[in-house]
């Protein structure tokens, strides 16, 4: 099967040349790209377009390509040019074009390859820069705004906000709408949407969460919606994933109810309700039903407890001591601070939390058992809910020769 691509870059001029770097249309991932030019379509700043005709017949072929960029709200076409390529079977040719918005609005890039195959993509040009920035400053100013409106504004098409009981589908064209569910899974059925975009957590959240009410409801169990709670587990990135999920539910009459599912797709493919949960947290095991305990002891844990000076010195210096065998860590200062994480999952087991000094993000979590480092590793930006560092803690150092410096990161 042929697939047909559009691809977008955005070029940015400082007094000196810029490198350039490509994007599919419907794939921008301004936020989190690793590269400095992040920015969307914007009014008179130059873009450049690229197109890829590939011919997979056995034999050399004569390919008549014409190319036209419209402004669809003033219904004008704003660019045009024809090319013609002889290419060999099993090659390509890449066609690369630039074009600079002079107005507002949509514009529709349309391909037309032997005037039998067009591709059609559609992009947004802001008036200005302003409310895309407010947009992603504020995601309440989203609120009310329709899935046009947002893109219209420069919203990121993969960053569009539905209501609750929508969901976010991207059409063939790259043009943002909020359907049903079961809208949706007609529309994927019928191919009239991009898949890499169909929010399969959601769709599996929603399965389950539906499935385990159920469940419950034909056992004749009451439970306050307070005393509910489901999470996402391990998620296998396929091209539908398959996805976990584990829940929790207290009766009204203080019964333990657990849950697990498995989604792919549109469907659930393995549901069960059990008396206890069925994967507690384990050192160097982190379950589905781990992340559910760990989530039912923030949510219910009043105060959190502390080390006293002699434990903080006790599990500061086996991490020391354990840091400067080397190899154990990549580009972190030298110097951390101990505190206890308050999550209690097997005998014998000391679970601690810190953070490497001079970065707000080197978080870690770690366990300890018979007076060596069982497991640990490192955490997300915030501070894990359930660490408890005190105000004036001790600080630690290991030997920074320990470092492991990683040359892709230039350190």
């Amino acid at each position: 099967m042929r697939y047909f691509v559009i691809f977008l870059i955005l070029i940015a001029f400082a007094g000196f040349f810029t490198p350039v770097f490509a994007f599919l249309i419907h794939d921008l991932d301004y936020e989190n790209s690793l590269y400095d030019d992040k920015r969307t379509p914007s009014l008179g700043k130059p873009i450049q377009l690229f197109y890829q005709v590939v011919n997979y017949t056995p034999k050399a072929k004569i390919y008549d390509v014409t190319i036209s960029i419209t402004n669809l709200d003033e219904g004008k076409e704003v660019y045009s040019t024809e090319h013609q390529y002889r290419i060999l079977s099993d090659k390509y040719e890449d066609i690369i074009w630039n074009f600079t918005p002079e107005s507002q609005g949509l514009y529709l890039v349309e391909v037309i390859e032997n005037s039998e195959k067009r591709t059609k993509y559609v992009f947004a040009v802001p008036q200005n820069d302003d409310l895309k920035k407010m947009a992603k400053k504020d995601p309440m100013f989203l609120e009310g705004k329709s899935p046009r409106q947002q893109f219209r504004i420069g919203v990121d098409p993969k960053e569009i906000k539905c209501k609750e009981d929508l969901y976010l589908a991207l059409k063939q064209t790259g043009l943002p709408v909020c359907v049903s569910l079961e809208t949706l899974k007609e529309f994927r059925q019928r191919d009239f949407v991009i898949s890499e975009v169909i929010n399969y957590e959601k769709i599996g959240n929603f399965l389950s969460e539906t499935q385990f009410k159920k469940m419950l409801d034909e056992k004749n169990v009451n439970f306050a919606k307070n005393d509910f709670l489901l999470v996402q587990g391990m998620m296998l990135p396929m091209g539908i994933p398959l996805v976990e999920y584990c829940g929790y539910a207290l009766s009204e009459d203080d019964e333990d109810y657990w849950f697990s599912s498995t989604s792919v797709g549109f469907n659930l493919t393995k549901y069960e309700i059990h008396d206890e949960n069925p994967e507690p947290c384990k050192v160097g095991d982190y379950t589905c039903g781990c992340l559910l305990q760990t989530s039912l002891v923030e949510k219910n844990l009043s105060e959190l407890s502390y080390f006293d000076k002699a434990q903080e010195e006790e599990v500061g210096k086996i991490l020391t001591d354990y840091l400067n065998e080397g190899g154990k860590i990549t580009n972190v200062p030298n110097s951390f601070v101990i505190g206890k994480y308050n999550l209690e999952i097997e005998p014998d087991v000391t679970s601690f939390c810190g953070q490497f000094q001079g970065r707000l993000y080197w978080h870690f979590i770690g366990y300890i058992k018979d007076s060596k480092i069982s497991n640990w590793s490192l955490e997300t930006n915030e501070r894990p809910k359930l660490c408890a560092i005190k105000d004036n803690p001790q600080i630690f150092t290991f030997d920074e020769s320990a470092i492991v410096k990683d040359s892709f990161t230039g350190q």
